[in-house]
């Protein structure tokens, strides 16, 4: 379960930073180039980032069931809840497992 959850909180992170990147470009061609050339670049890359936010949603769906079925708990029943922080009102863990966030 830890490798599918690492995959796609790896996958996760590198389509938003896709997403990123074309946000970016497209700031750019306004700049460069004319308002005719801009739309079709635009277009272009507007039908890109719905792909990748269809396919970001999935791997969220994906994502949060496997951390449901995770039982936080190791083979020797040991807590797998790692502190990892805190602020004025809660301590906030993660679980080693499946990378599930809490507070407290």
């Amino acid at each position: 379960m830890e490798e599918n959850i690492k995959k796609l909180i790896s996958e996760d992170q590198q389509l938003r930073e896709r997403i990123c990147k074309i946000d970016k470009a497209i700031d750019s061609f306004k700049e460069v180039f004319t308002p005719s050339e801009t739309k079709k670049l635009t277009d272009k890359l507007k039908k890109e980032t719905k792909q990748i936010i269809a396919r970001l949603k999935k791997i969220r769906t994906a994502t949060k069931a496997l951390q449901e079925a995770c039982t936080h708990v190791g083979e020797q029943n040991e807590d797998l809840l790692k502190y990892v922080g805190h602020d004025s009102h809660k301590d906030y863990y993660t679980c080693t497992n499946c990378n599930w966030e809490t507070s407290v």
